[in-house]
C-alpha cells in the first residue's frame, strides 16, 4: 500500500494536510474516525475527534475555532473546526509529516494571526480633526479655598451660630453663597462670628445682626445656668429627704422665696440664693 505523504512547506518547515493523512490512515487501517460536537454556539466551535479500533480507543484530538476570528470561519467555523481535530488525533497515532500539526492548522493560523495585526479600518468621514487642547479652568485667587470656607464655617459653630443667621451675615457682604466670599472679607467674617460684635467697620444691617446674635446668645447662657441651679435644687432636696424623712425643711426655704418650685424663680442670683439656704441646711443637719 502506498504510504506517501503530501506535505506542505510552509516557512521551512514541511506540514501535511488533513486530507493525506485521512487517505494514509485509511489504506493502512481499518478503524473508525467519530467526532463529537462538545461546543457551538454564536463564538465559539469545539470538537473532538476520536480514531477505534473497534471498542477500544487508539486515538484522539481536540480543536477550537472562534467564529469571528477570520472570514472563512464566519461561515465555516464547524468545517475547520473538525478537520483540526481529526488532523490532530491522525497526529497522535503517528500520521505527520515532520511537525505535529497540519498544514490546514498552520495556514489558519498565520490566516489569524494576519488579520489581528493589520490596522483596524477608519473611515474616513468618522475620524475627528484633532482637537485643541483644553486649558484648565483658571482658578480665581481673589476667592477663599475649601479649607478656607470649611474653617469659617467651624469657626461660626463654635461660636454658636446657627446655620441660617451665618449666611444671613455672609448675604450682608454681598455673597449669596460661602464659596464666593472674596480673601479681602474672609477675615472680617471671621471675626465676627468669632467675637459676636468685633471692633472692626461693619453696616448697620451687620451690626444689628449681630446685636441679636449677641443677645440670643446670652439668653442661651443665662437659660442654662438655671437649668444647673434648679438641678442643684433638686439634688438637695433628695438630701433633705433622706436626713429628715420629709418635705418640711425643703418647703420652709422655697417658702421664703414665694414659690413652691425652684424652676419659679427666673432671677440667676435668687436662685443662686436658694441653692446655698437649701447646702446650708443639709451641712447643718448632717453635723447634727
Amino acid at each position: 500500500m502506498s504510504k506517501e505523504k503530501r506535505t506542505v512547506d510552509i516557512h521551512g518547515k514541511q506540514y501535511e494536510t488533513v486530507a493525506s493523512r485521512v487517505e494514509r490512515f485509511r489504506k493502512e487501517k481499518d478503524y473508525g474516525i467519530n467526532t463529537v460536537l462538545l461546543q457551538n454556539d454564536e463564538t465559539l466551535v469545539v470538537m473532538k475527534a476520536t480514531i477505534k479500533d473497534g471498542d477500544r480507543i487508539v486515538a484522539c484530538g481536540h480543536a477550537e475555532e472562534k467564529r469571528a476570528s477570520s472570514q472563512i470561519n464566519k461561515t465555516s467555523a464547524l468545517e475547520n473546526c473538525e478537520t483540526s481535530a481529526i488532523g490532530r488525533a491522525l497526529a497522535c497515532l503517528g500520521y505527520i509529516g515532520t511537525e505535529f500539526a497540519s498544514a490546514d492548522e498552520v495556514a489558519q493560523a498565520i490566516h489569524q494571526q494576519t488579520s489581528t495585526d493589520k490596522p483596524a479600518y477608519k473611515n474616513p468621514e468618522l475620524v475627528q480633526p484633532p482637537q485643541p487642547e483644553q486649558k484648565p479652568a483658571q482658578v480665581d485667587k481673589n476667592i477663599i479655598s475649601e479649607p478656607q470656607r470649611k474653617r469659617l464655617y467651624a469657626i461660626g459653630k463654635n461660636a454658636g451660630w446657627k446655620d441660617e443667621e451665618m449666611k444671613e451675615l455672609v448675604a450682608t457682604f454681598g455673597y449669596e453663597h460661602s464659596k464666593d466670599i472674596k480673601r479681602d472679607d474672609y477675615n472680617k467674617i471671621c471675626e465676627m462670628l468669632e467675637k459676636g460684635v468685633a471692633d472692626i467697620p461693619h453696616n448697620e444691617k451687620q451690626a444689628d445682626l449681630l446685636k441679636g446674635i449677641k443677645a440670643g446668645s446670652d439668653k442661651k447662657v443665662h437659660e442654662s445656668e438655671l437649668d444647673q441651679l434648679d438641678e442643684k435644687a433638686i439634688e438637695y432636696k433628695k438630701q433633705l429627704w433622706e436626713l429628715t424623712g420629709d418635705d418640711i425643711e425643703y418647703g420652709a426655704i422655697l417658702g421664703k422665696f414665694n414659690i413652691s418650685q425652684p424652676y419659679e424663680l427666673t432671677d440667676k442670683e435668687d436662685k443662686a440664693g436658694l441653692v446655698t439656704m437649701l447646702a446650708n441646711k443639709v451641712i447643718e443637719l448632717k453635723k447634727g
